[in-house]
């Protein structure tokens, strides 16, 4: 399998989470702008959230061994601990 770091294989689950994620974090924009910030929600949750690590962290609490997870990705192992 390719090693990749920013293009992550998300289970049904962690798909669900990342939009439950990406929705929290839009309002706190919204939040953000109604206070006055000059921001973008949509811009602030791009900003915010990253899903490069999302499988590797996932993989990490399903208890699938470290050497397995480094074999999915070309991030470098310091970065995953």
């Amino acid at each position: 399998s390719t090693k990749r770091s920013h293009d992550p294989q998300l289970t049904p689950e962690l798909d669900k989470a990342l939009t439950r994620l990406n929705k929290i974090t839009r309002a706190i924009g919204n939040v953000q702008l109604k206070y006055g910030m000059d921001v973008s929600p949509d811009q602030y949750a791009r900003d915010q959230i990253h899903t490069g690590l999302a499988q590797v962290a996932y993989e990490w609490a399903a208890g699938t061994k470290f050497y397995q997870i480094c074999e999915m990705t070309d991030i470098p192992e310091g970065s995953i601990v």
